[in-house]
């Protein structure tokens, strides 16, 4: 077995005792503005609240929270490539924007995906 199998084998089975289900979604806009959901995938996830320093709302912005995912799900889903900033998740049923999608590679296997959101 690989390094990189090995990898995505271990956080598999995090996710599968740890793991809550998130929903992404992706949108596509028409021309006169109106948004339709184009692609939707349930996954698991670990979902954190920002760091400590985050907690803290300045200027009325809510924290950034961190998303850890395994691109098996992505896979299992047909979700098209990696999710994307502007991209939705559902967290417990609350909309959170990506704003950030940072793929993690052993190699040049895909074992990680972490994406920071905001609602």
């Amino acid at each position: 077995m690989s390094a990189a199998t090995s990898w995505l084998a271990d956080l598999d089975d995090m996710l599968d005792e740890f793991g809550e289900d998130i929903v992404l979604q992706r949108f596509a806009t028409d021309s006169e503005g109106v948004q339709t959901v184009t692609n939707t995938a349930t996954c698991l996830a670990v979902v954190r609240l920002g760091s400590p320093q985050e907690l803290v709302v300045i200027s009325g912005e809510a924290p950034n929270t961190r998303v850890v995912m395994s691109p098996t799900d992505l896979a299992a889903a047909g979700w098209p490539g990696l999710p994307a900033k502007d991209d939705r998740v559902l967290i417990g049923g609350i909309a959170n924007n990506i704003e950030m999608v940072m793929p993690i590679s052993v190699g040049s296997e895909l074992v990680r995906i972490e994406l920071q959101t905001r609602t």
